[in-house]
């Protein structure tokens, strides 16, 4: 990894590593003060010197900015001030000055022999070109970075006056040729960095000069090759980088013999092998980036005889990799994603135990031999998916001991074998998801050895039911992604976890009706069910009422927490597609006090059961009957033994309802007679367990003694409106009764 942080950042961290963040507060000469000096003042500004603190210095870091349109700068605005204790000096968006940054830099009133790191950024006004006078004086320097100035040539004297730099760091230029001397003057460099800069060759004795060198960059140049003896002088050599050229070949010889060498980056080229050669004598050389070229071919023993850890191969040609991978030791960390293998071969790894992590995704992978992970007892994370792979051989991880994380998604099993992962095996993570796996039966044993799982994912496969396994056997279950999977119910069972804290993704299932009753009953350790169950084609009737009424369809972070918790993270977008007055209704909006299941209890009235107050509502309005309802007499009175009953007759015909006196309506507790024409009522009729009666619109004059007396002792409520009332001396004991039961009487007014 140090190779690739080397190529990447490294001409861009060091340069900010020199200017904290925080200016000190400064005036002098004629420019407006402040946290910097401004000069002339804002509105007309030329250029700004900032100072910043470095180790407790106060004032060691110096930054010159120009304003970048202005091409002469006028320092006398600065005479008076001094800054004699400056070390590091960042200079950015000047125009190219004509004369040297010492000369400057004393212009400003710093002490140019005290300066030991120079940052030199964004210049413009390049057109005359860079001198080799321009570092003059500045004789101390060890630190040098010229970053996006685009200059099109470095002088060959260019560091003649900085013989003690020892990190040099030229990038973001535009030109393809460099003097073969132009290090000839700095032989204590150990960083040389000359990445991003159009080269298209680099003379063979470039580095003859600098025996001490352990980093060199060339990186995103236009190099198609390397002198032969390029890199022969630099025996201290620890990182090269020579990513995003375009090598098409390397000299057999090329890193030969460098002993300390630790990391060569040559990714992002048009390699189409490397010479056997190569690394011969690099015995610690531990990190290899050749990702991103067109191999198709490596020599059997290329990378033996060194240290190797980390070797990334991705995206190149390889179908067949016979010895390459073998015997080597040390070998961590090996990327082969992105090629041609379409076979595994059983000693594809052989002596090369160490491997912890093997990145083998997106090939075109169809048969794994039985061995080939055999001997990887230490392999922790196993990248597998996006391949073609139908079949997984028996005990094909079984003696893979320290395996963590797998992944498998993306390819065709429909089947796992019971024995393909270790006994009580460690694997936390495993990825099956986009495959064709069913796992048929709630019973299957398939994954039972995976007693330490965390995450699961099996999305978009064919399975139909929650596995017993992921219920009872995964004790440390956080996920479970069964997303896009032919899943049309859940129960209480699907919701029996043995962990306590699982995360359950249903989203994009056929589920339809979750008929749960006992959920978190006998529970007395906490436990936290999040499900997602969006896009699913849910029936919110009564058969969901206890789920609805169990289930937290709200944010949990604010609610009060309980012992059990199931909490449906995406109520807000889990719609109901029935009953109809639910349609495009999300659960959130669903009340489980009027949920409904439809009840076939009558030819000619609607019934539903209400379970939240356990009722029987039978809908017999506006149907002109005068005669009793027909029921389904034992069905319907199965289900009134166990419900109340809630009765419409409103709307109809009806002049005598004696009929509520038979057995059937025993339960009767609420009934409506509005709009029909009785005109009185036998008390004897009326069920002992009414207890609101709806009488508007009817054609009552007056009540009897009788039915008054028995309405006086029911405590039943009533609607009395809206009747012909007879206003005589027949209606004394009637008027004595709404006196007596004002609060009964429900439109008293």
């Amino acid at each position: 990894m140090a190779s690739r942080i080397i190529s990447t950042l490294l001409g861009v961290l060091v340069c900010y590593t020199l200017l904290p963040t925080q200016a000190l507060w400064i005036t002098c000469g004629s420019c407006e003060g402040g946290s910097s000096l401004t000069c002339p003042d804002s509105l007309n500004m030329q250029f700004s010197v900032k100072l910043y603190p470095y180790k407790d210095k106060p004032d060691r870091s110096l930054h010159l900015k120009c304003d970048y349109y202005t091409t002469n700068l006028n320092f006398t605005m600065l005479n008076g001030c001094s800054f004699p204790e400056v070390v590091y000096v960042k200079i950015e968006q000047c125009p190219l000055f004509e004369e040297s940054l010492g000369s400057v830099l004393s212009k400003i009133g710093v002490n140019v022999h005290k300066v030991r790191s120079l940052l030199w950024t964004t210049s413009h006004s390049v057109e005359k070109g860079l001198q080799p006078w321009h570092l003059d004086n500045l004789y101390n320097l060890t630190f040098v970075q010229m970053q996006d100035n685009y200059f099109n040539s470095y002088p060959r004297e260019f560091l003649k006056k900085a013989p003690l730099v020892r990190k040099l760091y030229i990038t973001g230029n535009n030109f393809s040729v460099l003097p073969s001397d132009i290090l000839a003057y700095t032989p204590e460099l150990i960083v040389v960095d000359l990445g991003n800069n159009n080269l298209q060759s680099v003379p063979e004795n470039l580095l003859v000069n600098v025996p001490s060198l352990q980093i060199l960059n060339l990186w995103t140049n236009k190099l198609t090759s390397l002198p032969n003896n390029f890199l022969a002088t630099s025996k201290e050599l620890t990182d090269v980088v020579l990513s995003g050229n375009k090598i098409i070949s390397i000299q057999p010889r090329l890193f030969a013999d460098l002993k300390n060498l630790s990391s060569a980056d040559l990714k992002i080229n048009e390699l189409e092998t490397i010479p056997e050669s190569t690394f011969n004598g690099c015995a610690n050389l531990k990190t290899i980036f050749l990702e991103y070229n067109k191999i198709s071919y490596l020599p059997p023993k290329l990378f033996q005889g060194t240290s190797l850890q980390l070797l990334n191969l991705g995206y190149n040609r390889l179908s067949n990799v016979t010895g390459v991978l073998n015997d080597l030791p040390y070998l961590q960390n090996i990327t082969l994603h992105k090629n041609n293998f379409s076979i595994l071969a059983a000693d594809m790894f052989n002596g090369s135990p160490n491997i912890l992590r093997l990145d083998l995704q997106a090939n075109t992978i169809r048969t794994l031999s039985s061995g080939t992970f055999t001997k990887l007892n230490k392999l922790k994370i196993l990248l597998l998916n996006n391949n073609l792979i139908n079949e997984l051989p028996r005990g094909l991880f079984s003696d893979c001991l320290s395996l963590l994380r797998i992944f498998l998604q993306r390819n065709s099993l429909s089947t796992i074998p019971l024995d393909t992962f270790p006994d009580a095996s460690d694997i936390v993570k495993l990825d099956l998801s986009s495959n064709m796996l069913t796992f048929d039966g709630i019973y299957a044993r398939t994954l039972n050895r995976l007693t330490r799982i965390e995450f699961l994912y099996l999305a978009n496969n064919r399975i139909s039911s929650i596995f017993d396994d992921a219920l009872h056997v995964f004790t440390s279950l956080k996920l479970l992604d069964l997303r896009n999977n032919t899943i049309d119910y859940l129960t209480d069972r699907e919701f029996l976890f043995i962990s306590k804290n699982v995360t359950l993704l249903l989203q994009d299932n056929n589920i339809s009706n979750i008929t749960t009753r006992y959920l978190g009953s006998g529970t007395d350790v906490e436990q936290f069910i999040y499900l997602s169950l969006a896009r699913n084609p849910l029936n919110c009737d009564c058969k969901m009422y206890h789920f609805l009424t169990t289930a937290r369809l709200f944010n949990p972070r604010t609610e009060r927490k309980q012992t059990y918790n199931l909490i449906v993270t995406d109520a807000k977008h889990s719609y109901c597609v029935e009953p109809d007055n639910y349609i495009n209704a999300s659960l959130a909006e669903v009340d489980p006090t009027k949920v409904l299941c439809g009840y076939d209890c009558s030819l000619e009235c609607s019934c539903n059961i209400r379970i939240h107050d356990r009722y029987l509502l039978m809908d017999c309005s506006n149907l002109g009957l005068s005669q009793p309802p027909q029921l389904f007499l034992v069905k319907f009175m199965k289900e009134v033994g166990k419900l109340s009953l809630s009765l419409d007759l409103s709307n109809n015909n009806y002049e005598d309802v004696s009929f509520l006196g038979n057995p059937e309506y025993g339960k009767l507790s609420n009934i409506d007679l509005t709009n029909n024409s009785i005109h009185e009522l036998n008390e004897t009729y009326l069920p002992a367990s009414l207890r609101y009666m709806d009488l508007r619109f009817n054609n009552f004059t007056t009540m009897s003694q009788n039915l008054l007396n028995h309405l006086n002792s029911s405590g039943m409520e009533l609607l009395l409106g809206e009747n012909p009332w007879r206003c005589d001396c027949e209606l004394k004991n009637f008027h004595e009764f709404l006196r007596n039961n004002y609060e009964l009487v429900l439109d008293r007014q």
